[in-house]
């Protein structure tokens, strides 16, 4: 299906779909590391980003992607982010 790249109503939408090309360098240049990235469980979200800031036993201390720091002994609850891949 061809599109009209003038067309007002594309151009209007797509402010709302695509991220400006500032913002996606942002984005690409965080750090990551595949070590210390998670998901934990949050009651208004379900999941969130989280980063492992400290493991102490059967306590892990987590940094969520907002700031809020939580400890949580449940660290098989936890997620990795980027998962293992497995061989077929």
């Amino acid at each position: 299906m061809a599109y009209d790249p003038n067309d007002k109503e594309l151009q209007e939408s797509l402010k709302y779909l695509v991220l400006p090309t500032e913002e996606k360098l942002k984005l690409r240049s965080q750090p990551f590391d595949a070590k210390k990235a998670c998901w934990v469980p949050d009651p208004k979200e379900v999941f969130a980003a989280a980063e492992i800031v400290e493991v102490k036993g059967d306590q892990t201390v987590v940094q969520t992607a907002k700031g809020e720091v939580l400890i949580t002994g449940q660290f098989f609850r936890m997620l990795q982010s980027k998962p293992i891949s497995f061989n077929k």
